[in-house]
């Protein structure tokens, strides 16, 4: 009897942790749908206005929640904002740290090099991949393009970008911390040019394939980093 009282014990835990589990991926699944309602919203009334001039009742009312709702994830309308810029950078990131994986790159072989023509054709193949990607995702998700674009030319979203993928360059592929100071300016410049090259590739109508404006991109990345790299080391 006491075994048989034990057994229904267990079982019935297992069910309830079971239930539990399920209850839990429905409300994550919840949480996402409806942070995607408001986050999908604000880029919408962006739109139409400045993200200064957009109210709280406008943005539930688009977003197709209520009041209640949108403080049980968002303090106000500039985390909402916040969290788009965080899940851009996560994506962007994400393309680095494939690449890196991918190609096994130890960043500190180019660091202080003097001949060039090597060391950029080598790091360009290495890093084409991540322009190949972000060209298909920019030019082929809408929802992206219309997300970086609302930022260009944002300091803030930059920074964030360098933030983090300088800390992937040193996590996963051998960057020094010697090389940083120098890395941030590479990385802000690299980033703003090319989202501006990228912004007006469109406005063109795409003038270039994808292959060749991703190939353009990676090579000038490469040739900038190494020459500008070798002619810090020349001078210190």
């Amino acid at each position: 009897m006491n075994d048989q009282y034990r057994r229904r014990r267990v079982k019935y835990a297992e069910l309830e942790v079971t239930s539990m589990n399920d209850n839990k991926r429905h409300s994550d699944r919840r949480v996402k749908k409806t942070k995607k309602a408001i986050q999908d919203a604000l880029m919408t009334l962006m739109d139409k206005k400045n993200i200064s001039d957009i109210t709280i009742i406008e943005l539930t009312k688009e977003a197709d929640v209520n009041r209640k709702t949108f403080y049980n994830h968002y303090s106000d309308i500039y985390q909402v904002m916040d969290e788009i810029e965080n899940n851009l950078v996560e994506d962007l990131n994400g393309l680095l740290v494939d690449c890196i994986a991918k190609s096994h790159v130890n960043m500190a072989k180019y660091e202080g090099k003097n001949q060039m023509s090597a060391e950029q054709e080598e790091l360009s193949k290495i890093i084409l991949p991540i322009f190949e990607n972000l060209i298909n995702q920019l030019r082929y998700n809408p929802e992206l393009f219309r997300l970086v674009m609302y930022f260009d030319g944002h300091s803030r979203l930059t920074k964030k970008i360098v933030k983090q993928e300088k800390a992937t360059l040193i996590a996963y592929a051998g960057a020094s911390e010697k090389s940083m100071p120098w890395m941030d300016l590479y990385l802000t410049f690299v980033m703003e040019g090319m989202l501006a090259t990228i912004f007006l590739w469109k406005e063109l109508n795409y003038p270039v394939s994808d292959d060749d404006i991703a190939l353009f991109l990676s090579n000038i990345t490469a040739s900038v980093g190494t020459v500008g790299m070798a002619l810090v080391e020349e001078r210190s």
